[in-house]
């Protein structure tokens, strides 16, 4: 499995967010599926509305996942770390690896520039790493 870490240069949550839009994007257009862990709804909500505004030239149909709802969106954002939808990847922006990781055909972890989390985000590199998992950074 391989597992890659987006280093963001820029701060706060909404540079994060717009490189989960640009991954989307780009997963979208080459016709995989996605689901975005969200740290918790209000994350979900922001990108939800993000996805809708942040290219004027295209169009990414997307869901917020909604447990007592099936979806048949590719790109899906919540904020559970089982959703119920099968994606070929996880965009994970939580601060913890959910257990069902391993279900998907590759992991994104967006890592903000914030000192703190990016500490965080090392420990889910190690943990990755130690598992076997193919881990690659790519600085943005």
């Amino acid at each position: 499995m391989r597992i890659d870490f987006y280093l963001a240069s820029t701060p706060g949550d909404q540079g994060i967010l717009t490189i989960a839009c640009r991954l989307f994007n780009k997963i979208y257009q080459a016709q995989h599926s996605a689901y975005a862990y969200c740290l918790d709804m209000i994350q979900a909500h922001t990108l939800d509305q993000l996805l809708w505004t942040f290219k004027d030239t295209s169009f990414i149909p997307h869901q917020l996942i909604d447990p007592n709802v099936s979806s048949e969106a590719k790109i899906t954002l919540g904020a559970m770390p089982e959703p119920g939808t099968r994606s070929d990847m996880l965009i994970n922006l939580a601060e913890k690896i959910p257990e069902n990781y391993e279900t998907y055909d590759r992991v994104l972890e967006i890592v903000p520039s914030d000192p703190h989390e990016r500490t965080q985000a090392r420990e889910r590199y190690k943990i990755y790493e130690a598992a076997g998992h193919e881990v690659k950074r790519i600085e943005l």
